[in-house]
């Protein structure tokens, strides 16, 4: 009577080919997970870097004495307020090659988004003459980034003057 000693050939094909299908689909989820963190990534760095323009202009809105221009009931891509404060009156923001500056004062532009963001759209909307209401509208994209890494987002919001 002979005794088996080993696999036959066709047990280690089916393990072999069980073995690489598993290993397969490991590295397809793998590549999966850092696709989408590539993407969840890039959409955190664009929405941080917008909400954090737009809280700067809404404060400094709040914080000022009366909006300069844009006019009443009248639309720019250019904002600037009468500030309380001489060092810093009057403060402007505007969009300059994609990025939004702040400018306070006599003193010189400062980027209030990354270099990694491009604004696309920035929008002032003055409309009320008693106590001034701007809307302040903006929409962006990350910079050199194609195809299922580009986010692209727009932000609204709105702000009075408080006395």
């Amino acid at each position: 009577m002979r005794t088996r000693k080993g696999f036959t050939l066709i047990e280690i094909v089916i393990y072999t080919a069980i073995a690489s299908m598993m290993l397969i689909s490991m590295v397809l989820i793998t590549q999966s997970l850092y696709q989408t963190r590539a993407r969840v990534r890039s959409a955190i760095i664009l929405e941080e870097n917008m909400r954090h323009a737009m809280a700067r202009i809404i404060i400094s809105i709040r914080e000022s004495e009366g909006v300069a221009v844009p006019g009443i009931h009248s639309t720019g891509t250019y904002l600037s307020l009468a500030m309380p404060n001489p060092t810093i009156d009057p403060t402007q923001f505007d969009l300059v090659d994609g990025t939004i500056v702040q400018t306070s004062g006599v003193g010189s532009g400062i980027p209030i988004t990354s270099p990694q963001v491009e604004i696309t759209d920035l929008e002032f909307t003055r409309s009320s003459t008693t106590i001034p209401l701007v809307f302040v509208e903006m929409s962006g994209q990350l910079r050199n980034v194609v195809g299922a890494y580009q986010s692209e987002l727009t932000l609204s919001n709105s702000a009075t003057i408080r006395r």
